[in-house]
């Protein structure tokens, strides 16, 4: 018998608000079985106001010299910032929605929440899952799974962008 583990974000509704639930398939002999490994949060859609991409706001920028990290906070508040947030202080806020570009966080008085963005799923989960992004030494498959994880983030990486994260150790 072989099992096969396979995540991802499944959405539920509750009383007319939408949940998110991080859910492992295993395919056994009698089918597959759903097991919910994490609660992540309510799931909040903001319409897109803005179409600003990396380039238009970071025209002269050496992205060579940017940490993994600084991409990816980069890129979520471009993200941010198209869907109707603003900066105050350290942080970017949209009503009563949180973001702190440092510790990749966000919230809605102290809950984990996640933002229904680019046909994806933003949200502290999704931007820690691309930073711990490992290698296998299988470069197609690792290519297709850091791709993929910036897709279900909901976030529009340029294509040199992605390779020059690709490339970067931490």
């Amino acid at each position: 018998m072989v099992l096969i583990h396979m995540s991802y974000i499944r959405t539920k509704k509750i009383d007319n608000k939408f949940y998110c639930y991080l859910v492992e398939n295993k395919w056994t002999k009698k089918g597959p079985r759903q097991k919910v490994k994490k609660y992540l949060g309510r799931l909040h859609n903001l319409p897109k106001l803005l179409d600003h991409d990396f380039y238009s706001l970071f025209p002269d920028t050496d992205y060579s010299r940017m940490t993994k990290s600084e991409i990816l906070s980069t890129l979520a508040v471009i993200e941010l910032t198209n869907h109707g947030f603003n900066k105050e202080k350290n942080l970017f806020i949209h009503q009563d929605l949180t973001f702190c570009p440092k510790t990749l966080k966000f919230q809605k008085t102290k809950r984990s929440i996640l933002l229904n963005l680019n046909e994806g799923h933003l949200s502290t989960f999704t931007l820690k899952r691309i930073l711990q992004f490992k290698k296998t030494g299988d470069f197609n498959k690792d290519a297709h799974t850091l791709a993929k994880n910036f897709v279900e983030a909901g976030i529009n990486i340029p294509q040199e962008l992605f390779i020059e994260f690709y490339k970067k150790r931490k």
